[in-house]
Order: structure tokens, then C-alpha cells, then sequence
């Protein structure tokens, strides 16, 4: 039978959570590694939190029956445990294990998001298992002790500390549990009426069973323990070894509001401590078996009474079993409990019942996202046509003005809040590289280490898909070419682990990245040679900076790789670096110093919807230039004008030439001047490269909304794209990298034909 339209939303969050729990998993794991080789001993906070993330991804399975990953996932976790003992120790051979796991891991989910399961890996499966299981003999001695910590740093019971929980899975964790807390008290209820009881208490028992799950990751063990006491409850039902009768539904309906006020405690900034926790669980673990009664459940005030220590549990069993007045009144007449603290515990009992969760966040198909953003564009595009209508030219407006002022003060806020939730981290992004340095650094026999900085630092969603491939391209090449072996360090006076390290930060509206190794550095003299050899270099290239040599390294097929390897030497990497940043207005520069070390730079935007401009005219046509790319503008005088022997026009600025590109004759135009020094020049910079654009008139700065070329006009040189302006005219935006490398294309082919 095919899944319903819920039960396949259920299957796509499940694959997209199982994506995060494996991008969050191999990077702990590497870590964890790291840890037992330097110190000899398991980081015990690492090996809870990776013991955690395959635990969480075997409870979510199991849920929706997926044998395959949750077979894989329980002898990882077995494993696991017996590392948590210290029966067992951490040994590069294990770690490969579980991460080929995890490889495996990633299959079965691809598998899962386009087939809604995972059959037809059953003996793939088998074969992980037996990998896993196989990896537990072998070596076999001990761990030495973990170094217990002071008193004052012990954990509290609400949680085991842990690096890796961070305030956004605290938020992600709250938002799960209300969903599955809901689900299960929907089950139980429906109970009452169902004919066939199975159904709701399968998934009663599977909504709790991942709530459980997912508090044993977060490390809430208050809560992980009363649902695990649940679980075994409703696993007794299920299969009719207790009685589903009202009593017993009732105590376990009681248990689950106190996970729900728990949780609600935590969507405030508590610790999930359950007051009375004790004693629920004990009274779940007693439930009757079939035929036999059931002692009633003490209603919550009983609970609070003795979590505070202001009553036993037997006063309170004395006082039900009257049952000739209230709870608290009967405890105090008994003597058991006085009024005032009964009276607290009535106001508990209140402001339990009144709490509610605090949703912070939601799950937003992106394709929604990228139609608010379509319809931001537009309305800034609406609001230009209405403030700059023609027909108000030349009239007196107040009360427009100030409607119009409203508007835009609005729009620019609304603009600000739909690029926001489109910002992701690139934490996810930078730690995926973790595990690319462990296999490679292992693949090559060299120590290496990555550092990560900046890795809060939010990117563009749609910006943030097009990144990754250049990273792993550029880490490859440092692991493979730059990074020196370590015997080659030790002779040069280095350490023998290399170091790469990946940070990234704002820089006005773009984001940097850095990647940079301290390894060999580049070979100016090869790449130049290989650059001469393949026609890249104008004459013996003596004049050339070293910016310009090292920029060779992104021309498509060049590689000075003396070897072809399955990792590199096509010369394809960096050229899929280049082409993936141009895709997204981006640029990448490159700096190396021999034997020291190299550093690319990559820069690039925010976002691709909205940007900054400068609008410009020459003749009728209008255009507009990132505002990120212009340096000055300047009206030249005469006598600094100079005409090069080929027709190429420089103009000096402070002491240096640069070259003059008209607008005009690029795009077939009839200019308002002819002569440079009447109209106005706009120098502009892309990649350490400027040349100055010869306009009519500067009109003013915008904020423009960027629309893709159609189709059909083809591929149009020295454009990114068009804008609509507020008089419903078409504008096109200027792309600079691409005039600059035309312009100084031309000028190269000029020289070399003189």
C-alpha cells in the first residue's frame, strides 16, 4: 500500500533529521579518534555524544520500521557501549568501521527519501553487521579511567554535559518532543473508543520510544528515564502482559503531562528536572499484570508534596484510601503535611497546568522560501513604480511623502526578516570537512589538522549549496600537494602534523572564507612554465605578479601534477572552484609563500536576491554596478588621458594607469560624450584587478531586486543579470569580474600581436 501524503512528510523529516544526526555523528567521531591518539584515553564526553547520535538515529528508525538502518545502528551502539566500559579501546581500524557505517548510513537514507523505505540492503546490511560485530574482538584491554571532575563541575541529573548540544538543538529538541508527546496522548485517547486497541498503542509506544531516544542524545535523564518506564508500560500492552484498562491509561496520561511540563519547562530555560520522578516511575514499574488491581495513581498535589519532602508516600496512600475530603485537606487534618505547604503546592499544581510550550521554530519547505523572496523582489520592484510613478512628477504631496517614506521603511524591514530566515551557519558545511581530512590524511599517510573558526558565521541558503564542492576541492589539494609527509617536515624543521585551517567571517556585505595549510607553498616557477606551455602566458611572463601566476591554477585542465591520482592531477578541481563561485557572484584569490604555506580566499555574497547599486547612464540606456565593486568615480582631466599604440585608453590615478573600458561601444550605444575628460569614469575592482568605466552620468545609489536574462537572449558578456525600475524600464546589472577579465583579455591578445 502507498504511503499517505502524512506518512511521506514523516519519511522526508525523518531523512532530512538523519542527514543532520550523520553530519553532526563523523565529525565527533573523527574527534573522538583524535582524542584517544593524543591522549591515550576516550574523550568521555565525545564517546556519550557519538554513543547518543547513533542511538537517536536507531530510535527514529525503528519507528517507521526501517530494519536496515536500525540493524546497523544497534551493533554500532553496541560497540559503543562496550568503548563506554572500557572494555574495548578506540583504534583507527574501529573508527573506519563506523564510519563506513555511516557511508552506509547515508545510502540507506538517499534510499529512504525516494522509496519511502529501506528494502532491498538486507545483505549489505548483514555484511556492516558482521564488520561491527567483528571489530569488537581483537584487541582487548581496558581504558584507563577518565579523570572524574571536582564536585563542583559533576553534572546535575537534568542533563550530562556535553560540547555538542548547542541552544538551537535545546529549540530542535523542544520542537520534536512537542510533536511526538502530542502524538502519543492522541493514541492513548483514541483508545477508549478503538475496537482494536493495537494500532494507538503501537503508536503511542513508537512516539515514545523516540521521545526517549531523543532525551538519552540531549542527556535529560529525568525524562529519558520516566519514558523509558513508559515505553515498558505500553510494550506490556501491546502485547498483552498488562491491562489497557482507564486506571492504568490514567497513570500513564498523568507521566505524560509531566514530561509535557518538562519540556515546557525547558522551552523557558529550565533544566528538565521532573519533580516526583521517583515515584512515578516506581508506580509504572508496578503496574499490575492482567487479572490483578492496580493501586490508583496520587493525583499531582500528592506528587508535589513529596518531591518537597513535605509528606511520605504513605501518608499519601493513607489519605486516598479515605477518600472523605480532598487530598490536601486530608493530609493536613492527618497532620501529614501543613496547610501552607499544601497551599504551595496548589499553586504548583496551578502554574503546571497553566504552562505552555514555547515554539521557537518551525519546518519550512525552502521552495516556499524562495517564493517569499520572489515576492519581496517584487514588491520592492512595486513600491519603485509607485513612489517614482511619472505622473506625480512636479506635484505637492505631503501626505503621500509620508505614506511613501512608511513604505519603504517597511519594506526595507520586511527584506531584512525574509533574508534572515534564509541564513543558515556554515557549521554544518565546515564540519562535513572533518571527515575528509581523516580519510585523506590516512589515504596519504600524513598527519594533518583541521582547525575551524567561524563556523556561526550565516550564509545564504542557496549561497551555501554552491561552497561545498569548492572546499573539498581545495582541502583535497592542500592534503595531496601541499601538505609535505612527515619525514619531509621533520627535515624542513616543521611538525610533523600539518595544519589547515578553515575560518571564515563578515566582511561588509560578503562572507570570506579562508582556507590556508602551512605546507610546501605553491611552485611559482611550475605553474608559470606549465603556463607558457599551454599558451597561457604572454611572452617568458618576468612581468607577471605572483597574483597572476597563481591565478593559472583555475584555467579548466591545468595541473602540474607530475602523477594522475584518484584525488587529483586532471587539473579539474580548481576549475570547478572558479565556476561554482561565478555561479553565485563570487570570487576567490590565492596567496602562497614557498615552504610556509598557502591561503585561498573565497568571497562571496550574502545573498543572490537583492543587492546594492549604482545606476548609471550612458546615452538612453541604463545600467547598474554593484556597489561591493566600485572604488571611485572621478571626472579625468585631459593631460592624464593616455592613448597605448595598440587604441587601448589608460587613465593615471594617483600615480598608477588604469585601463579606460566604454560602455558605449561594449553594448552598441549612442553617447551624450564622446571625449572622456566630459564625462564621468567609475573605477571598479575585482580580484585585486581594476579597470574604470567611461559613462554620461551617475543618476544615484539603489537597492535593486537581481532577475536572471531570459533565456533566449543568450550568454551576454559582462552581465549578471537585469533589474526592473520604477518607470517599469528593463536596467541591466553589470557583472565587473567579467568586464575586467574581457578587458584585459583584449589588451594581452593586443600585446602579443604587436
Amino acid at each position: 500500500m502507498a504511503p499517505t501524503d502524512e506518512e511521506r512528510e514523516m519519511i522526508q523529516g525523518f531523512v532530512a533529521d538523519g542527514y543532520e544526526l550523520l553530519d553532526e555523528l563523523e565529525p565527533n567521531l573523527i574527534e573522538l579518534q583524535k582524542s584517544c591518539e593524543q591522549g591515550g584515553s576516550a574523550d568521555i564526553e565525545k564517546l556519550n555524544a557519538v554513543f547518543r547520535l547513533f542511538h537517536s538515529l536507531k530510535g527514529a528508525a525503528g519507528f517507521f520500521n526501517l530494519h536496515n538502518v536500525t540493524s546497523v545502528t544497534h551493533e554500532a551502539e553496541t560497540l559503543l557501549n562496550l568503548l563506554r566500559e572500557g572494555k574495548i579501546v578506540l583504534t583507527p581500524e574501529r573508527t573506519s568501521v563506523l564510519c563506513q557505517a555511516c557511508d552506509f548510513m547515508r545510502t540507506l537514507l538517499t534510499a529512504i527519501e525516494e522509496n519511502g523505505n529501506d528494502h532491498g540492503f538486507e545483505e549489505t546490511a548483514q555484511q556492516h553487521v558482521r564488520q561491527l560485530s567483528a571489530a569488537v574482538s581483537g584487541i582487548n584491554r581496558p581504558f584507563p579511567a577518565p579523570t572524574p571532575s571536582p564536585p563542583e563541575q559533576q553534572p546535575t541529573p537534568a542533563a550530562e554535559p556535553s560540547i555538542t548540544i548547542t541552544t538551537d538543538m535545546v529549540q530542535s529538541f523542544i520542537q520534536e518532543a512537542d510533536e511526538l508527546l502530542d502524538s502519543a496522548e492522541q493514541s492513548l485517547l483514541a483508545l477508549e473508543k478503538a475496537v482494536d486497541k493495537t494500532e494507538p498503542l503501537q503508536t503511542a509506544f513508537r512516539s515514545i520510544h523516540s521521545f526517549k531516544g531523543n532525551c538519552g542524545f540531549m542527556g535529560y535523564r529525568d525524562l529519558e528515564r520516566l519514558s523509558h518506564a513508559m515505553e515498558n508500560v505500553l510494550d506490556g500492552m501491546r502485547t498483552d502482559k498488562h491491562v489497557s484498562n482507564e486506571k492504568n491509561i490514567g497513570i500513564i496520561m498523568r507521566s505524560l503531562d509531566a514530561l509535557k511540563n518538562a519540556v515546557a519547562e525547558l522551552s523557558q530555560g529550565g533544566t528538565g528536572i521532573i519533580q516526583g520522578c521517583d515515584l512515578m516511575v516506581e508506580l509504572l514499574r508496578d503496574l499490575a499484570p492482567r487479572g490483578e488491581t492496580t493501586q490508583q495513581h496520587p493525583p499531582k498535589i500528592g506528587e508535589i508534596l513529596i518531591a518537597l519532602g513535605e509528606t511520605t508516600p504513605e501518608a499519601v496512600e493513607k489519605a486516598l484510601s479515605l477518600q472523605d475530603k480532598p487530598l490536601g485537606e486530608m493530609l493536613v487534618d492527618m497532620g501529614a503535611a501543613s496547610k501552607d505547604a499544601v497551599d504551595a503546592a496548589l499553586a504548583e499544581q496551578e502554574k503546571q497546568a497553566g504552562k505552555k510550550i514555547v515554539r521557537r521554530d518551525i519546518r519550512v519547505d525552502l521552495d516556499k522560501l524562495d517564493l517569499l523572496m520572489d515576492l519581496v523582489g517584487e514588491m520592492v520592484i512595486a513600491q519603485m513604480m509607485v513612489i517614482h510613478n511619472p505622473d506625480l512628477r512636479g506635484l505637492e504631496l505631503e501626505h503621500f511623502e509620508k505614506a511613501a517614506h512608511h513604505l519603504q521603511r517597511i519594506s526595507a524591514d520586511l527584506q531584512d526578516v525574509a533574508l534572515s530566515i534564509r541564513m543558515v551557519p556554515l557549521s554544518a558545511t565546515f564540519r562535513k570537512m572533518i571527515r575528509l581530512v581523516h580519510d585523506l590524511s590516512l589515504k596519504f599517510s600524513k598527519k594533518v589538522k583541521l582547525e575551524l573558526k567561524g563556523e556561526e558565521t550565516e550564509v545564504d541558503k542557496t549561497v551555501i549549496e554552491h561552497i561545498s564542492d569548492p572546499l573539498v576541492h581545495i582541502i583535497r589539494n592542500a592534503i595531496d600537494h601541499g601538505i609535505e609527509s612527515p619525514e619531509q617536515r621533520r627535515t624542513a624543521g616543521k611538525d610533523e602534523t600539518g595544519i589547515i585551517i578553515l575560518e571564515a567571517g563578515h566582511d561588509g556585505g560578503e562572507v570570506v572564507i579562508r582556507i590556508s595549510d602551512d605546507g610546501a607553498g605553491l611552485r611559482r616557477d611550475k605553474i608559470l612554465r606549465k603556463g607558457i606551455e599551454r599558451g597561457l602566458v604572454v611572452g617568458n611572463g618576468e612581468g607577471m605578479r605572483d597574483e597572476e601566476v597563481f591565478n593559472l591554477i583555475f584555467e579548466p585542465g591545468f595541473s602540474t601534477a607530475d602523477v594522475v591520482t584518484d584525488i587529483s592531477g586532471r587539473g579539474v578541481g580548481m576549475d570547478v572552484v572558479r565556476k561554482n563561485l561565478e555561479k553565485i557572484k563570487g570570487r576567490v584569490d590565492v596567496s602562497s609563500t614557498p615552504g610556509v604555506g598557502t591561503t585561498f580566499v573565497l568571497r562571496i555574497p550574502l545573498t543572490l536576491a537583492i543587492i546594492e547599486g549604482m545606476l548609471v547612464r550612458t546615452g538612453r540606456s541604463k545600467f547598474i554596478i554593484p556597489l561591493l565593486s566600485i572604488v571611485e568615480s572621478f571626472r579625468p582631466m585631459q593631460q592624464h588621458i593616455t592613448v597605448m599604440p595598440d587604441g587601448t585608453e589608460m587613465v593615471k590615478v594617483r600615480e598608477s594607469l588604469i585601463q579606460v573600458v566604454r560602455l558605449h561601444k561594449l553594448y552598441n550605444v549612442m553617447p551624450d560624450f564622446n571625449q572622456l575628460h566630459e564625462g564621468i569614469l567609475i573605477t571598479v575592482e575585482s580580484q585585486h584587478e581594476r579597470i574604470c568605466l567611461f559613462v554620461d552620468e551617475v543618476i544615484g545609489q539603489m537597492q535593486t531586486v537581481i532577475k536572471a536574462l531570459p533565456s533566449y537572449v543568450g550568454d551576454v558578456q559582462g552581465l549578471s543579470g537585469c533589474s526592473i525600475m520604477g518607470d517599469g524600464e528593463v536596467c541591466l546589472i553589470l557583472d565587473v569580474g567579467a568586464l575586467i577579465r574581457k578587458a584585459k583579455h583584449k589588451t594581452a591578445h593586443a600585446v602579443q600581436a604587436a
